[in-house]
């Protein structure tokens, strides 16, 4: 089901008009190439296609040296429109504008596969895959009226507990499994589980 290399933003291009503007404008800042030796992967909402109007382009980072990245991060970026940054004791967050888009880089030391973002993401994006369309356009609805994505996906899930944690327990279950545990009324699924 998941064919796409999220490590690359080739997959963008086959994407819908908001996808393939997400790529070109990404190219134009050269910033997957600028900080490739971070692992950048784009996470969030637009490589699923759940974004709203206003949904930036969220980049994590694997870094080790927080002060040499954030100072290539101010090289390259900090002359772009609205540029802040931010470090902490374990992270580092810059975001800025470009042609009106914003984009947030969120860089910690830990592996960007292992990171929430992307492990949120890659289970969301199945999750919209096993449902049907009115799914994902229901959580584009509760986005439209101001709940975050994990929240949403909890509501129209039933997930009990919290949702952000309640997404990680559900990522390495069968699909079979995946459907049973959650609660779908309303939503069919793509397939007939067995």
């Amino acid at each position: 089901m998941n064919n796409r290399d999220w490590k690359s933003i080739e997959y963008l291009k086959a994407g819908g008009e908001r996808e393939q503007a997400c790529f070109h404008l990404l190219n134009k800042t050269g910033i997957f190439d600028c900080l490739k030796q971070y692992h950048p992967i784009l996470t969030g909402t637009i490589p699923i296609g759940i974004d709203i109007s206003g949904s930036d382009l969220d980049i994590i980072c694997e870094v080790y040296d927080y002060i040499a990245f954030r100072n290539k991060v101010r090289q390259f970026y900090s002359n772009y429109d609205r540029f802040t940054d931010r470090l902490d004791d374990n992270r580092y967050v810059a975001g800025f504008f470009c042609d009106g888009q914003e984009i947030e880089i969120f860089a910690t030391s830990q592996p960007t596969e292992k990171q929430p973002a992307y492990r949120h993401m890659l289970v969301e994006y199945r999750l919209i895959q096993l449902l049907d369309e009115s799914f994902r356009q229901e959580i584009i609805r509760l986005k439209l009226e101001g709940f975050r994505t994990e929240p949403a996906f909890g509501k129209l899930l039933n997930l009990k507990e919290d949702p952000y944690q309640a997404l990680f327990e559900l990522e390495t279950l069968p699909d079979d499994d995946l459907l049973e545990k959650i609660e779908y009324s309303g939503f069919t699924a793509n397939f007939e589980p067995k």
